[in-house]
């Protein structure tokens, strides 16, 4: 992930915890889910490697793939070169981060989402759609490197924990490894105003899954 203001706009970890007995009555082995995000990554980079006249201190200076095509391309499948006729389009006519996530989570574009701003999504989430199912209820936790994310998560209405080190809803159990996380990044001097560095998300992520 990256540190550089201008190519991470936010960053997004939810994770699906389904129940036990739930994944047990499905022939499936699918236990888990993650939607990890980066935003404001060019996918031709992804694809192509790093471009020579980008790598600089004003365009974050490198860019590192780590696993990328060792692990996951080669257990998974990745998808998005547009120069092999592999494209995606969002449809809201933005160029910047709460239309784009409001459209990947609920499919389709709303003209009214129209700035980053700390205003609830007036719109259901698949994310907010599972959590109301019986099966799925408190199973859904979002760690987010963004000030903004309870807002397009519709927090307050949805009932989802995340945790952005700015405000949450998702108090850790005290004495715990993820609290420790917590006030690691509480205590940290903040670089940017609205978000922080993106391995105290990876690390609180990985603890609250253990």
């Amino acid at each position: 992930m990256f540190m550089n203001r201008s190519r991470l706009v936010a960053f997004l970890l939810i994770s699906v915890l389904c129940q036990a007995g739930w994944a047990a009555n499905h022939s499936h082995k699918t236990e888990n889910v993650f939607l990890i995000t980066v935003d404001g990554f060019r996918w031709q980079e992804v694809f192509g490697g790093a471009e020579e006249r980008l790598m600089n201190d004003e365009n974050g200076h490198v860019a590192l793939l780590p696993f990328f095509w060792s692990e996951i391309a080669r257990h998974g499948q990745i998808y998005g070169n547009a120069n092999k006729g592999s494209q995606d389009q969002v449809t809201n006519g933005k160029k910047f981060t709460y239309p784009g996530f409001n459209e990947m989570l609920t499919g389709f574009a709303d003209p009214r989402i129209d700035k980053n701003e700390k205003r609830n999504n007036p719109n259901v989430t698949v994310l907010e759609w599972l959590h109301r199912k019986p099966a799925f209820k408190h199973r859904i936790v979002g760690f987010a490197n963004w000030d903004v994310h309870p807002y397009v998560l519709n927090a307050q209405r949805s009932g989802i924990p995340v945790w952005t080190g700015f405000d949450t809803n998702l108090p850790a159990k005290p004495g715990s490894r993820l609290e420790l996380v917590q006030q690691l990044e509480k205590d940290t001097t903040p670089y940017w105003k609205d978000m922080s560095f993106d391995s105290f998300y990876a690390h609180a992520a990985i603890e609250y899954v253990k």
